[in-house]
């Protein structure tokens, strides 16, 4: 991912509640990070193929949460763990599967969420330094589908 800055933006309530629900929702870049690390670590046991990409998308999502979250305070916003609807996270926001099939399959489910949210999210985002950062990583969400359905297929090819 490219490194980004932000300027200072002027605060918009309205963009910093919309970018909070990517950063702390049900579908956020939060239980995004929290849920591969879970899978790499469960599979860290097993010497698993998978570990290493699936620890490679957590990082990629802790930076995603990174950049939603110095957009959200230079909006004037305050980036809490509860999403604008005042849910707030927990534990029981992660799957805890252990099966490898459904690990994957959940990854790829958690992927069309984020690609479908951010496209939602650009369309509604008029200021172009934000629109840019959403931008790209809305890629970033989409090489992280195909790796996941990669994985899938090297799965189904080997068992």
């Amino acid at each position: 991912m490219p490194k980004t800055q932000l300027k200072n933006l002027m605060s918009n309530t309205y963009y910093s509640n919309l970018i909070k629900e990517q950063y702390s929702g049900d579908d956020s870049e939060t239980i995004s990070f929290l849920q591969f690390l879970y899978f790499s670590y469960i599979l860290s046991s097993f010497d698993n193929d998978f570990v290493d990409e699936f620890y490679l998308i957590a990082q990629d999502d802790i930076e995603h949460h990174k950049l939603l979250g110095e957009c959200i305070v230079k909006l004037g916003g305050d980036p809490t763990y509860y999403s604008s609807k005042n849910t707030y996270l927990n534990g029981k926001n992660v799957e805890y599967t252990k099966g490898i099939k459904q690990m994957i399959l959940r990854g790829i489910e958690i992927k069309e969420k984020s690609i479908i949210n951010y496209k939602i999210l650009i369309s509604k985002i008029i200021e172009k330094e934000i629109k840019n950062i959403l931008e790209i990583i809305l890629v970033d969400e989409q090489k992280h589908k195909e790796m996941l359905k990669n994985m899938l297929k090297k799965y189904e090819n080997n068992t």
